[in-house]
């Protein structure tokens, strides 16, 4: 059989145009399945970065308590120290403890720990957003008030002083217990950068109110 010129063309077209068809279809394809790939990448994403807030939020929390841990309050006072030489925002830092939370462990060492999660929980009630509170270890913690000068401190520090020696803690299966804290103030007044150079002037404060007999706060310096 004798093929003409012009059939061959037209088989040609034919081939072209199946084939022209044919990687639109692929291209539809492709375009589909990278479609489902990106979706699929953005789910696992976004799981990551929950992980990832998770995992910050416990770095960040003290393990007993649940509020700040000694390494997160510190950043946060750095961080005020910083803001202060920026543009001279006061800010006061209250240092307290347990007035003789060593007989509260002598009961046993559970209820110790439940005290320092309930006494965590009670202060934190009487707390405004901007303020910050921290376990350093044992029973010290660490207040941080942004924006306030220290007789507003001292107020406010006397309110939770009040408020703890006034409630009664009761756990489950012993037997209720009453406790009061003591603690220093110090503002913040630009004088020197190191963080823990403030935990000492708050802690001559600390130290100055078991001296005076307990459940007290004092000032660092004195006015």
């Amino acid at each position: 059989m004798c093929y003409t010129k012009s059939f061959w063309k037209n088989k040609q077209r034919k081939k072209k145009g199946v084939s022209t068809l044919k990687s639109k279809f692929t291209f539809k394809e492709k375009i589909y399945h990278l479609k489902g790939k990106i979706r699929e990448l953005n789910k696992e994403l976004k799981n990551r970065d929950r992980k990832i807030k998770k995992l910050e939020s416990e770095v960040n929390k003290d393990d007993l308590t649940r509020i700040y841990s000694r390494k997160r309050i510190l950043e946060e006072l750095s961080y005020l120290i910083n803001l202060y030489d920026r543009n001279h925002l006061p800010f006061t830092s209250i240092l307290f403890d347990i007035d003789d939370f060593k007989d509260v462990n002598v009961v046993g060492l559970v209820i110790g720990d439940k005290l320092l999660k309930h006494l965590s929980m009670l202060i934190k009630r009487y707390l405004r957003k901007t303020d910050k509170l921290g376990r350093l270890g044992g029973d010290e913690f660490l207040i941080l008030l942004p924006g306030t000068k220290i007789a507003n401190a001292k107020e406010f520090a006397e309110r939770i002083r009040n408020k703890v020696e006034s409630h009664t803690f009761n756990f489950k299966n012993s037997d209720k217990i009453k406790v009061t804290i003591s603690g220093g103030l110090v503002q913040y007044n630009g004088e020197y950068k190191d963080p823990i150079e403030l935990l000492r002037r708050a802690d001559v404060g600390l130290r100055e109110s078991k001296k005076n007999g307990k459940n007290q706060f004092n000032i660092f310096p004195e006015d």
